[in-house]
């Protein structure tokens, strides 16, 4: 248990290792500019601040609960598990592997400068989700902000939550967006495979959803901006609302089924 400041330094070309094999909690402030390894059987409790400044491996799992606060400035790798009660901001690039999970209970920001790109399982949870570490999150919802860059490259993306994107999103595989989620596009999306939206997707003026291959509408898409449905492989399957407002452009090279 750390209550103190804890610095895991560089120095010259010689990185500080710390590995967690079993149960380590952080009340009070980290910084990484070493190398931290949660390994197979370690659990890492974040209470408070951890900074990671160079290299993060999450072989294990990492809870940063409700007052905890991860800023990642350089490079983290997930091949287990990241449950976010409190608040993670990626500065620069966050990548999760195959048979990993990243749930977000609470506020997750990717900066301008930063890349998220997800290969397995990533849900950004709705308001009061259960949890399996009975933390209270009444009151609390899931929020994604996207301002960087951030790349679904296999696997399923669930949004249950909030989802603000005013930088990037590349779907590469299948994003699906809950009744309760709501995506709301200020820059640009490129769907290269499947969306499902059961929810409600905003795309406001001038922004840009580009669909190369199927989106299912369930429920409501709202466009007051631009839709591309791309030739030949862009379908997109209408069975509620879709509503193109008066600044809105809708072009269809594909197909679109009103059903």
């Amino acid at each position: 248990t750390n209550s103190k400041n804890f610095n895991n330094q560089l120095s010259g070309v010689v990185y500080g290792s710390l590995n967690v094999s079993g149960t380590t909690t952080n009340n009070n402030t980290l910084s990484n500019n070493g190398r931290i390894n949660v390994n197979s059987t370690g659990i890492f409790n974040n209470n408070l601040t951890l900074t990671n400044d160079s290299l993060l491996i999450v072989s294990g799992s990492i809870k940063n609960y409700k007052n905890g606060i991860i800023t990642n400035n350089d490079l983290i790798k997930n091949y287990k598990n990241i449950f976010n009660y409190g608040t993670i901001t990626n500065n620069k690039t966050l990548s999760t592997f195959d048979s990993s999970v990243f749930n977000n209970y609470n506020v997750l920001n990717n900066i301008s400068t930063g890349t998220l790109d997800t290969r397995s399982i990533f849900i950004n949870k709705k308001t009061n989700a259960t949890n399996s570490d009975s933390v209270d999150l009444t009151g609390i919802e899931g929020v994604f902000t996207n301002s960087g860059s951030y790349i679904n490259s296999k696997n399923m993306f669930t949004n249950e939550g909030l989802l603000t994107n005013n930088g990037t999103i590349t779907n590469s595989d299948s994003i699906t967006i809950t009744a309760n989620g709501r995506v709301t596009n200020h820059n640009i999306i490129t769907n290269d495979s499947l969306i499902t939206n059961n929810g409600k997707i905003t795309n406001y003026s001038t922004k840009t959803i580009t669909n190369n291959k199927i989106i299912t509408n369930n429920n409501i898409i709202l466009n007051a901006g631009i839709v591309n449905i791309t030739h030949t492989t862009g379908v997109l399957n209408n069975n509620l609302t879709y509503t193109n407002k008066s600044s809105a452009t809708t072009t269809n090279y594909g197909i679109i089924n009103l059903n």
